[in-house]
């Protein structure tokens, strides 16, 4: 019996040294600097074995692009519309950004002169015989109009800023004015002893475009950053232009045509199409 309480007394006493060293080389204990081996069996990209390693340039992170959230860009779109306008797009969040531009009209629009005001005269209520038709076909383009947009984009593909591609859809509104000399009409259609006109033959045509548009764009990240949108869209046209009332003369049997001071209103739908070009920072 002696010995066996002995032998027990030697194991337990074994068993306490054992735990205690166990313990000791848990708290005290640091791991080493990783040598050559651990860098050549530790994949360092792989994000299971080394978390502080970047992600992959796939579709969300970009991580191995060169963000870039403000972009100047040129719609190009707009240059055979008689328009030239620098645009300024600056995003708020990954999936928000606001874009404002301002530049300024440089001739007459051909495609509305064409087809836009036609539409567009239907809806005009005009008093006298300058229809809005009239006016765009038969005018010459003097000056400079100023153009100004805005809107607000919302990215839907869920890239980091412009670091890949995507689609948006863009909420905004066009504002621009043109001016116009009449007096071609005039010596055209009302070129005879029958009409007399006075006043002024300069005419301020005004519209507003509110806009819906979708669009699709992608983006280069080389030294020089740029982006590509390609966008169509539809929308609502309403403006204004100067009035003109014909008065008729039963002594002279004639009619004065002149400028009434106030305004013709139309409006009409609208289609729109175009590539942008922008280069980030």
């Amino acid at each position: 019996m002696a010995n066996n309480r002995v032998n027990v007394s030697v194991f337990l006493l074994i068993l306490l040294l054992i735990s205690q060293n166990l313990i000791f080389a848990q708290t005290t204990v640091q791991p080493g600097k990783p040598n050559e081996l651990d860098n050549k069996f530790t994949p360092s990209q792989f994000p299971l074995f080394n978390g502080s390693s970047s992600t992959s340039s796939g579709s969300h992170s970009g991580s191995s692009y060169d963000e870039f959230k403000n972009v100047i860009k040129c719609n190009i779109g707009l240059l055979p519309r008689k328009i030239a306008a620098i645009s300024y797009e600056r995003f708020l969040a990954e999936e928000i950004s606001i874009e404002g531009s301002v530049g300024f009209c440089y001739g007459k629009d051909p495609i509305f002169s064409a087809i836009g005001s036609e539409i567009a005269s239907i809806s005009s209520i005009s008093n006298n015989q300058i229809t809005l038709t009239d006016l765009c076909k038969y005018s010459t383009y003097i000056n400079k109009g100023l153009f100004m947009s805005g809107s607000i984009k919302f990215h839907f593909s869920g890239f980091s800023f412009w670091n890949d591609e995507g689609t948006y859809l863009e909420l905004g509104f066009r504002n621009m004015r043109n001016n116009l000399d009449i007096t071609p009409l005039i010596n055209q259609q009302y070129n005879s002893p029958n009409y007399n006109f006075s006043g002024s033959p300069f005419v301020s045509l005004r519209q507003t475009q509110y806009l819906i548009c979708y669009g699709y764009r992608f983006a280069t990240t080389e030294k020089i950053k740029t982006s590509h949108e390609f966008y169509f869209g539809a929308g609502w046209r309403s403006g204004t232009y100067n009035s003109f009332s014909f008065d008729y003369s039963q002594n002279s049997g004639t009619s004065e045509i002149y400028q009434n001071g106030s305004r013709e209103n139309f409006s009409s739908p609208i289609f729109v199409m175009g590539y942008i070009l922008g280069f980030g920072f």
